[in-house]
């Protein structure tokens, strides 16, 4: 079975993606107790260099190319909305 690195970060996701981490899926999660919410998780397959960038993004250590990075947001924003419309397509 393989291993998989999740987040719920939309920021750390599109920065994964743009330095050549492709997301599998995006999973829903209940949160929030008696106001609950669905959350949105990235699932990545996970690796020692996905978990190294992690840290280098929560250190402010990684640049990425700023028109990359505004179409890889772009694009995980609408795979939120079009998962959250059709959850059985993800």
């Amino acid at each position: 079975m393989n291993k998989e690195f999740s987040s719920r970060d939309l920021y750390l996701a599109s920065v994964l993606v743009c330095i050549g981490f492709p997301v599998e899926r995006v999973d829903w999660q209940l949160e929030g107790g008696s106001q609950e919410k669905k959350v949105a998780y990235f699932i990545f397959s996970s690796s020692e260099d996905i978990l190294d960038a992690e840290k280098k993004f929560w250190r402010g250590e990684l640049a990425v190319e700023p028109k990359k990075y505004i179409e890889s947001l772009k694009a995980l924003r609408y795979q939120i909305a079009n998962v959250y419309k059709n959850p059985h397509l993800n």
